[in-house]
């Protein structure tokens, strides 16, 4: 597919009153008579006129399908156990003339790539994981390592097993293997093995973390950062 058809798949709508039912902004769109869908479909109507105003990106060539997760009164009240105590949002604006697929892969991951190795704030990327090796052996409160797991966790809980414990490496890996196969970009589906090792250690920290075995974790934080640096 060339660039050129790529782009004129996608059409932006903006949302109101009269084409809403048309469009739709939730779920339950082949099941308009059922009254969950009256009940969504009054609400944001009164939502609109309380001058709420939403954007819909619309791909002509392909299906479209809509997960409710509430809106933003709702969403940024969510309570669930292990979440940060307070959502946000995130607003960006899109070009006229949107990139083609293997563009917006190449500036994300060479973005993703930058900020991972020169993060703005030194909690984060591989100045966090340098400065964890460093204090990690001295750590005397298990409430420590516990929020370390949690937060290599997905959903961020303390976990039964390890799993679901690998700081979403294999998702990435995923990502990785399909763009550099799609696209022929060998650096990519190489970067997808390098995090797929990763992402088992990642598992194996958080083992040994739950277990306050501080040199088993530390030897796995060292791994993980030679690994992705």
């Amino acid at each position: 597919m060339s660039k050129k058809s790529s782009v004129l798949e996608y059409k932006i709508v903006d949302l109101n009153e009269a084409n809403i039912d048309e469009y739709g902004a939730f779920c339950l769109q082949s099941k308009k008579k059922t009254q969950g869908y009256k009940e969504k479909f009054e609400w944001i109507k009164e939502r609109f006129k309380e001058g709420l105003r939403l954007k819909l990106l619309i791909n002509e060539g392909a299906k479209r399908g809509f997960r409710a997760r509430g809106f933003i009164e709702k969403s940024l009240g969510i309570n669930v156990q292990g979440m940060s105590k307070r959502n946000t949002i995130r607003t960006f604006t899109l070009p006229e003339i949107l990139p083609s697929e293997f563009e917006v892969a190449k500036a994300g991951f060479s973005y993703k790539a930058e900020r991972f190795l020169n993060p703005p704030v030194k909690l984060f990327g591989i100045p966090a994981m340098c400065k964890l090796a460093d204090e990690i052996l001295e750590w005397d409160n298990k409430k420590c390592f516990e929020h370390m797991v949690t937060y290599a966790t997905t959903p961020p809980l303390l976990p039964k097993t390890f799993e679901n414990s690998h700081g979403m490496r294999f998702w990435q890996a995923t990502v990785l293997d399909a763009l550099g196969n799609k696209y022929n970009v060998r650096v990519w589906t190489e970067a997808s093995t390098l995090f797929t090792w990763s992402g088992e250690r990642i598992k194996k920290l958080c083992e040994a973390a739950l277990n306050l075995n501080r040199q088993g974790a530390l030897e796995r934080l060292l791994e993980i950062a030679e690994i992705e640096e």
